[in-house]
């Protein structure tokens, strides 16, 4: 069974560039350009990692991050929080999420830090 990411960014360009790459990797993608999603779901439906923008509309990723890490139902959830403003060291600061992607990034640089926290994926 493929490992399941959920993607959460407002900018459309972006969810729709990692869904395509992540899809061909053979992972099974969800998108959302809220993280109300996420932070609504049963914990029978969460996914094995989400891809995160910090700068999201409604609220600050960081924060959101916080929130699902200090969640019992969501704190082993990998985070690979994503951000073209902010420093790794800004988003280390508020919240313990487990990666940091800098935009803009390489296919290569996201397949990587995706792999190193779902090391299983075949």
């Amino acid at each position: 069974m493929a490992k399941q990411i959920m993607i959460v960014d407002d900018d459309r360009d972006i969810l729709e560039f990692m869904y395509l790459m992540l899809a061909y990797e053979g992972y099974d993608v969800l998108v959302s350009t809220t993280a109300e999603e996420i932070q609504q779901m049963r914990p029978s439906d969460l996914p094995d990692l989400l891809l995160m923008d910090v700068k999201l509309a409604e609220e600050d990723g960081r924060v959101i991050c916080h929130r699902l890490k200090t969640n019992e139902q969501t704190k082993e959830i990998p985070i690979i929080m994503l951000s073209a403003q902010v420093t790794e060291r800004q988003v280390r600061h508020v919240c313990p999420a487990d990666d940091f992607l800098a935009k803009p990034f390489a296919l290569e640089t996201l397949l990587d830090k995706v792999e190193k926290q779902l090391p299983e994926h075949s």
